[in-house]
């Protein structure tokens, strides 16, 4: 397995696995299997077991839960490079939510019992599946601090921040999606966004927006979050 190969570049980036020594990512990569997905396939369903940890070479994921009332809410937004689907991964346990692809991608899985097999026979990868599971803990927390006790407009323009980081300036999020990430309204979003759009910090389009000003936004999150 080569090391420009797109499954072994999106193992080698991803936070548990990214420490490791080389031969280890390479085995990795090499347990994977790409399959193409078209617009609107599910992966997986929320309750299902999470048999496997997903990656996206090219295309973009979506995964969602169920609300208390039965309204779909986005969860999270996945692009190229991107894993997916690690919590039920490790654990085995039902999945935390469904995931939908939201246009023609290529996906490689990894089935968690290739991977079980993998680290029984390599326990130093443990030590790193540890130090992730802890950071995880930790950006959960940070997440519920976000939409729990923060303003709106910080809530959001660190939930913008994070998204830039998975795909750059053009966030390919609508307002009910963005809506649903800091458990607003839409309306309210709305208001928010109008208001920097006219500070052109961000400038709206169907479907998404695009962050113009990072330093203005980063201001908006760590003042008004203060």
């Amino acid at each position: 397995m080569l090391k420009t190969d797109p499954v072994f570049t999106i193992i080698a980036r991803t936070e548990p696995f990214s420490e490791l020594a080389s031969p280890n990512m390479q085995a990795l990569a090499g347990l994977c299997r790409m399959r193409r997905y078209g617009k609107g396939e599910v992966i997986f369903h929320m309750g299902e077991p999470g048999d496997a940890l997903y990656g996206i070479k090219s295309g973009r994921v979506r995964t969602t839960i169920l609300s208390p009332d039965g309204r779909e809410m986005t969860l999270n937004l996945f692009g190229p490079q991107s894993t997916f689907g690690i919590v039920g991964f490790f654990d085995g346990g039902p999945r935390m939510a469904s995931a939908i692809v939201l246009e023609p991608s290529e996906i490689f899985r990894l089935p968690r019992g290739d991977f079980l097999s993998f680290i029984a026979a390599h326990p130093e990868v443990a030590v790193h599946v540890i130090g992730y599971l802890c950071g995880k803990l930790r950006s959960i927390k940070e997440r519920v601090g976000e939409t729990a006790l923060l303003p709106l407009a910080a809530s959001l323009a660190h939930r913008l921040l994070t998204l830039a980081e998975e795909f750059g300036d053009e966030i390919p999020a609508s307002q009910e999606q963005l809506a649903s990430f800091v458990s607003a309204s839409r309306e309210s979003v709305n208001r928010q966004l109008q208001h920097w759009k006219r500070q052109k910090i961000v400038s709206l389009h169907r479907g998404g927006l695009h962050i113009l000003d990072h330093g203005r936004l980063e201001q908006e999150a760590t003042v008004l979050g203060a």
